[in-house]
């Protein structure tokens, strides 16, 4: 074993209690996110052989976003506790050089030291994975349960994951090394902190840039490429940059709280800041990006309750009242009217409806012709306005109306498709609107006929006759009323409406994963968060003794520690929620329905990871220390 290897072993371990507590952060951070990590890969393979053969390129895409949504943060947290305690370790590779190591040697010693607390990290997360595995039987996961058999990714993920890690680690710790080296005695010395590049607001910038052409061309591009592109790129900007961007504001802030401030407490926080913006990064990173993935995340859910089929069956099962319709096929239905003393029922309709045979001079080709009255018209649409008992209108819902309709007064033949009877009537210059928002019909006509008017009778037969049940909401209450109907008709064959209860069910299980996944990234992000408080305010307890050396009360420590950590979560934590919610804007814009952003939600989940933020900056400031002591003067 060379030298080299051995002094990075050894540094690894450490020997001080401050150096140990480091290590065992490193490595349960390193163990939390192999864990994660592997489960996250056992889930998407469970899931794969869950589907078999439906396993389609749809649930391909929706896993691979997620393994990736997850994967953000905890390389992240992997990231930042590879650098903990970084100007100790950089003086310390510095000493090194100074003592007459060779840049090489230095650079493979940092790298040892890394390799083998990420090592140590990856043993007791994986066996902390295959530990837990076993329970997974008995367990419901986003409603869900999977044989333990299924539930482990391949040998090649696993081994992706495990020397990802490691070499992650290594990287992370070799990234520095080339300015210690090259500039030794700068770094030993601890010279003058540069300021952060403006530069550094570019990613962002033009990342926010993008989404917001995205956003604002979207109604005018001529094709789906033209904003789809600037989406997905200004997407992965914003996101990278975030973090980027977090020290300039942080030390332009805190240049006005320097000059402004007073209070000893804020001032000492703001010359800190102005020392250490960078140092805000590692502090606040992953949990930044982890509010950001998922404040957009909750756009993505959005969509998918905007489709009309959600909408209608979520209505169906848990609004209320549902319309289930049942329409005649071989031979007209009998009567279902004593279905209506069933608790559950609250009116039966008997409507008259048939689709128009599309041949012949004079036909007319429309979804759907009603024979009937406003009174039944009505209460099948509750928003229906026009209508009047002496005249033919049109049917159309108010964003749809006046579209490939024949002019008022040519006449128009209607000949149903089944059954006997002709009806010719005028093409109607009026036109009856209801709202596609409000109500959700079993039948959709386009025409409506007056019960009264002439002729109207010859197709007023039963095989036209569709029964239209009233019902309390509920997907129980649809198979019953399902299996009174079925009773009553005795067995005869028939159609009906039904709501698309597999797109309730996918698109529920489509939320419980996304607030899983939510909950792993935002603790996932607390913990980076924590754990890298923690380290900050360890390795500024020099400054905190000689603070207390000079008469200042613990008080004002313990402030000033909680003002450095308070100032980039007050401003990074907003800003990511809304870069989160720009990109989520851009993302609903390819539908038009930016105007049911999600913000409530959004907001609840800024104010939660902001209140969890500052719980958890309270919790660290035990780490500034208490009492001053002879050894603390000694030792700090």
């Amino acid at each position: 074993m060379s030298p080299e290897f051995r002094l990075g072993v050894r540094l690894a371990v450490g020997t001080g209690r401050r150096e140990r507590l480091r290590a065992g952060l490193i490595v349960g951070a390193s163990a939390l996110g192999v864990f994660v990590l592997l489960a996250t890969l056992a889930v998407s393979h469970a899931e794969a052989v869950r589907w078999g053969q439906d396993f389609d390129m749809s649930h391909r895409l929706l896993l691979a976003v997620i393994v990736v949504f997850l994967a953000m943060p905890v390389l992240v947290l992997l990231a930042t506790v590879n650098r903990l305690s970084a100007s100790v370790r950089d003086r310390r590779l510095a000493a090194l050089r100074l003592l007459g190591l060779p840049p090489g040697r230095t650079r493979l010693v940092a790298a040892v030291e890394a390799g083998t607390l990420a090592l140590a990290g990856v043993v007791v997360g994986t066996g902390l994975f295959f530990a837990v595995r076993p329970v997974v039987g008995v367990l419901s996961l986003a409603g869900r349960r999977y044989p333990v058999v299924d539930f482990l990714p391949p040998v090649v993920q696993v081994l992706a994951v495990v020397a990802g890690v490691v070499l992650l680690a290594v990287l992370v710790s070799l990234a520095p090394t080339r300015a210690v080296t090259a500039r030794p005695l700068a770094t030993r010395a601890d010279g003058p902190t540069r300021r952060p590049s403006l530069l550094r607001l570019v990613p962002s910038l033009a990342g926010a840039a993008m989404l917001g052409y995205a956003l604002l061309r979207n109604d005018e591009a001529s094709n789906v490429w033209e904003v789809l592109g600037p989406f997905l790129v200004g997407t992965v900007l914003t996101g990278v940059g975030l973090p980027i961007a977090v020290p300039v504001i942080v030390r332009g802030l805190a240049d006005v709280l320097a000059q402004l401030t007073k209070r000893p407490a804020a001032l000492i926080a703001a010359r800190r800041l102005q020392l250490e913006p960078t140092g805000t990064t590692r502090v606040v990173a992953g949990l930044l990006i982890a509010l950001y993935l998922v404040t957009g995340a909750q756009c993505v859910i959005v969509m998918w309750e905007r489709t009309p089929q959600y909408i209608d069956s979520y209505h169906n099962a848990y609004i209320g009242p549902q319309q289930i319709g049942f329409m005649p096929s071989d031979k007209p239905l009998p009567p279902i009217d004593q279905l209506t003393d069933r608790p559950y029922v609250r009116q039966i309709i008997a409507a008259h409806t048939f689709q128009p045979d599309c041949e012949g001079s004079g036909s007319l080709c429309v979804t759907e012709v009603y024979l009937g009255t406003c009174a039944e018209l009505t209460v099948l649409l509750a928003s229906a306005t026009g209508c009047r008992d002496d005249q033919v209108s049109w049917v159309g819902t108010k964003a749809l109306t006046g579209e490939n309709r024949p002019p008022a007064g040519d006449p128009l033949e209607l000949r149903p498709a089944r059954g006997d009877g002709v009806l010719t009537v005028e093409a109607p210059s009026t036109e009856i609107t209801w709202d596609s928002e409000s109500d959700y019909p079993a039948v959709f006509p386009t025409l409506f006929v007056p019960r009264d008017h002439p002729g109207a009778e010859v197709l007023l037969g039963d095989e036209h006759r569709t029964w239209v049940v009233i019902a309390d909401p509920g997907r129980e209450v649809w198979n019953a009323v399902y299996d009174d109907v079925l009773a009553v008709t005795g067995g005869l064959d028939f159609g009906m409406s039904m709501p698309d209860w597999e797109v309730l069910d996918q698109v529920a299980g489509y939320r419980v994963i996304l607030w899983g996944v939510t909950s792993v990234a935002v603790f996932v992000g607390l913990i980076a968060f924590g754990i890298a408080a923690i380290d900050r305010a360890v390795e500024r307890r020099p400054q905190v003794v000689a603070l207390r050396a000079l008469g200042a009360p613990n008080r004002l420590a313990r402030r000033a520690q909680l003002l450095q950590t308070l100032v980039p979560l007050g401003l990074g934590l907003p800003l990511a929620g809304g870069l989160g919610l720009l990109a989520g804007s851009s993302y609903l814009a390819f539908d038009d329905e930016t105007a049911y952003l999600p913000w409530a939600s959004v907001l609840g989940l800024v104010a939660a990871a902001v209140l969890a933020a500052v719980l958890v900056a309270l919790a660290t400031l035990p780490a500034v220390g208490g009492r001053l002591s002879p050894e603390q003067l000694r030792r700090e």
